[in-house]
């Protein structure tokens, strides 16, 4: 009796001491009237914008909200996850003066250099999950951090974490590999994500708005992206399976005031018609929309709301908006009004399908010459009336020229081919017309002769520069040397020991010519069964953190991947079925890009494409290699990203029919 008294004293003082901490809590941070809820980044930053009314949808808008509904649990109700008993919430933390610093452990990904001494408050605590993600927010230092895989070991008092994000919170918030982000620092993400925007705030919901784009999680996930994600960690091959960066919204059609919404789901409802919600992660059953974990944070449940609380809104009620597109600064929101039961308007238009996509016819115009050389020319010709600098490659052999395309962008220079002899006559007369004074001679002596560079000079050109290594793999670096490579940035790398492999290196020229013509480049570097040293080097010299394995393991080995991940790198692989599904994907990383032309070249040889993908970077357009038959994903992708416009056919009838490229504009 005396011992269980004992145990029942001890219990019960132990149940009200943790009751008093509880309540002795100051709680998680409040919006007041003095200092309102933050709102991270810039006001006219991507994240921050709200829709237009006016939106472009999706063609297939309809097809794809009932694909979520039929693929995701409960009806594609949005659950919200961290309500009530749920352990998906996501912890928030705010760092202050005197916080100790750690240098974060990282175990898988890329870490930025902030995690070196990261600022993390004593009661911080990673989400009592498998992803264990917490959120710091630290306004002395002007950033927000996101911690994936987080753990603390006490006895060491060492944090580590598979990866993590940060985001300054004065800049546009777009990590620094997008395209016009203004923040460098802005890196971490292995898709794009930051932690301002995973999460629910619960200060935000308490001051009654949520000024700003949310991140959801669905079921399956395509493995591809658009802006303002960089990557992404779906698998699913479904025509209507949404990529991720994709966006969604409620109707602006739709009277929120007619569901039963609870006070806490109305600023959350709300922000998903203005702002919208961005797809961000798979989660493998649910549409999941994360809160702000109270509990995990010390605080006790302090959502009222159960996880199904915006489950009276029916799924019909949301639309998808077209895929890659951006709302224009400044776009202020006018939802409000509207009268639907969320599946058709109060006139009677039925908005589930997305609506249709009118516009002007599709075009193709064709740049042949009668063979691969003059093939080359005509594209010069026709798309450079003048140009200072003129790149050479050999053209019967593509080792040393694949990589060249993205030093053509870099100098907004034409990619013309030879043979190894001596400067072709046409091509001679291409560089006079132009008025090149340099010129870059892609591969050594024995790839390109002596008496070319000769020829060059006769023809006027003053500067020749050979860029040349002892081997294949060494001319990539060298050719990567000479392409202005951010710091951090990535790196293309493709299989390059094989004449059989040529196509994963040309499926990306396009993209790398693009990103070095616009100051940012990608370059392209060789590997084979390993890593070579020179490729080693060259990523080491390059300071890049990501490289991007093209091609899939029969190709490149997972052995690759694990000795890149030793050296500190993020690894990601882009693969297809075939080199037309690859080449699809990579395409696919340009989707934010549906005004470009379409540039199109055949997969069934390489000379064309080196042009194209020269010609893709001169008219930032993106760069398909097609075969005697697109494929129904291809005709797809065109009809949802470009559904209206103009294609480029670099090649003759030989190598690409009239019939492969009306098949794939066959669906706008």
């Amino acid at each position: 009796m005396r011992v269980g008294g004992s145990v029942r004293t001890t219990v019960t003082l132990a149940a009200v001491f943790s009751l008093l901490l509880v309540l002795l809590q100051p709680g998680p941070r409040t919006a007041t009237a003095a200092e309102p809820a933050l709102r991270a980044f810039s006001a006219d930053s991507f994240w921050n914008t709200p829709l237009p009314t006016d939106a472009p949808l999706h063609a297939e808008s309809g097809r794809i909200i009932d694909f979520l509904k039929h693929d995701n649990a409960e009806n594609g109700c949005f659950l919200l996850m961290g309500a009530g008993s749920d352990k998906w919430g996501e912890p928030i933390f705010w760092a202050e003066t005197g916080d100790r610093e750690y240098d974060v452990v990282g175990t898988r990904y890329y870490l930025p250099p902030e995690f070196d001494r990261l600022r993390i408050p004593a009661e911080a605590k990673a989400a009592a999950n498998s992803d264990q993600q917490l959120v710091i927010y630290d306004l002395e230092r002007g950033y927000v951090s996101w911690l994936w895989k987080a753990t603390y070991d006490p006895t060491l008092d060492i944090w580590s974490v598979g990866g993590g994000s940060i985001a300054y919170l004065a800049s546009d918030g777009l990590h620094a590999k997008l395209p016009g982000a203004d923040e460098a620092r802005n890196t971490g993400s292995h898709r794009g994500l930051n932690g301002a925007i995973t999460a629910v705030r619960y200060d935000e919901v308490q001051a009654g708005a949520i000024e700003h784009v949310l991140k959801i999680g669905i079921n399956s996930v395509r493995d591809e992206h658009l802006f303002p994600m960089i990557g992404s960690d779906g698998d699913s091959l479904d025509r209507y399976a949404p990529p991720q960066g994709a966006r969604l919204r409620i109707k602006p059609s739709v009277d929120l005031s007619r569901y039963s919404l609870h006070p806490q789901a109305r600023p959350i409802a709300k922000a998903m018609q203005e702002y919208g919600v961005i797809v961000g992660d798979s989660t493998g059953a649910p549409i999941a929309l994360k809160l702000e974990d109270t509990v995990t944070e010390g605080y006790g449940q302090l959502w009222e709301l159960s996880k199904q609380a915006l489950c009276s809104i029916p799924i019909e009620a949301f639309e998808v908006i077209d895929y890659g597109y951006v709302p224009p600064a400044g776009t202020r929101s006018t939802v409000g009004g509207g009268t639907t039961d969320g599946g058709t308007t109060t006139d009677g238009a039925d908005t589930t399908d997305g609506g249709t996509t009118d516009g002007p016819a599709w075009s193709w115009q064709r740049l042949a010459g009668e063979d691969r050389i003059g093939t080359a020319v005509a594209v010069s010709k026709t798309n450079w009336e003048q140009a200072d600098t003129v790149l050479i490659a050999r053209a019967d052999d593509p080792a040393d020229a694949l990589s060249g395309t993205a030093l053509a962008g870099a100098h907004d220079a034409p990619l013309l081919i030879t043979m190894s002899g001596g400067l072709h006559s046409a091509v001679e007369a291409e560089v006079k017309r132009l008025g090149a004074t340099r010129a870059f001679v892609l591969g050594g002596p024995g790839a390109l002769s002596d008496q070319v560079v000769r020829d060059l000079r006769s023809a006027g050109v003053a500067t020749v520069t050979r860029v040349a290594g002892p081997s294949r793999s060494a001319t990539a670096a060298a050719v990567a040397a000479k392409l202005p490579v951010p710091s951090g940035g990535t790196a293309f790398l493709v299989r390059g020991d094989s004449s059989r492999t040529w196509a994963d290196a040309l499926a990306v020229s396009g993209l790398a010519a693009r990103r070095a013509a616009a100051g940012q480049a990608w370059p392209v570097l060789l590997v084979s069964d390993d890593v070579p040293e020179a490729t080693l080097s060259a990523l080491a010299d390059l300071e890049v953190s990501e490289a991007v394995i093209v091609g899939g393991t029969a190709v490149i080995p997972t052995t690759v991947e694990d000795r890149l991940r030793s050296k500190g790198l993020d690894v990601r692989r882009i693969a297809g079925r075939d080199r037309y599904e690859t080449s699809l994907r990579v395409a696919m990383m340009d989707s934010a890009v549906t005004t470009s032309p379409l540039v199109a070249a055949t997969g069934s040889n390489f000379p064309d494409g080196l042009a194209a993908g020269a010609l893709a970077a001169r008219l930032d357009g993106v760069l398909l290699l097609v075969g005697s038959q697109p494929s129904s994903a291809q005709i797809s992708w065109v009809a949802s990203t470009m559904p209206a416009g103009r294609g480029i056919a670099v090649g003759g009838e030989a190598v690409l029919s009239g019939q492969a490229l009306e098949g794939l504009s066959s669906g706008v």
